[in-house]
């Protein structure tokens, strides 16, 4: 991504310098880290929605060859990989989201993937989805993604082991 591009916000240049190994990162830095993720919204972009997803229809809406990234995360999430209760919202999965990010059992890490500047949350499933937004298929392990370069969350989801969560094998763990 062109520097011109990179979210300027303090914290993401912030967790870009640890991830560069310029700046070591103190209790504070990561409480920002967290924070930081925590409160930043989600991709706010339209997507390609993949052909075996199209046609799913959820409330009111019906995923065609584009939607709302965020739209298109919670209609998977909930009909096609049943990790989340039908019935959940949008914004209850951003709750569960920030929730997981917030978690005093969360693992918190960041690294360098293609080129981004990374921040990747872990923490129990249980503790974190209320019982009556759990699918029939949720995993233990719940997995939050956000972009130090573009200021956003781009990914929830579950997994069942952590070796299904794709996190490189120089990430730094903050916690």
């Amino acid at each position: 991504m062109p520097e011109s591009r990179l979210s300027q916000h303090p914290v993401d240049v912030l967790t870009r310098a640890i991830i560069a190994g310029s700046r070591r990162p103190t209790a504070s830095d990561i409480d920002q880290i967290i924070e930081r993720a925590a409160t930043a919204p989600f991709n706010p972009e339209i997507v390609v929605v993949p052909r075996s997803q199209r046609g799913l229809a959820y409330f009111d809406d019906t995923l065609g060859r584009r939607a709302p990234s965020v739209l298109a995360h919670l209609v998977k999430r909930i009909l096609a990989e049943r990790q989340w209760s039908n019935g959940t919202t949008v914004a209850d999965y951003l709750d569960d989201l920030r929730r997981g990010v917030r978690h005093e059992a969360a693992r918190h890490a960041v690294f360098a993937r293609r080129g981004g500047s990374m921040f990747v949350s872990l923490a129990p499933t249980d503790a974190v989805v209320p019982e009556e937004r759990r699918g029939p298929r949720w995993d233990p392990i719940f997995v939050v993604v956000y972009s130090a370069d573009r200021g956003i969350i781009v990914s929830g989801d579950q997994a069942s082991t952590l070796g299904m969560v794709a996190i490189p094998g120089d990430v730094q763990w903050l916690t």
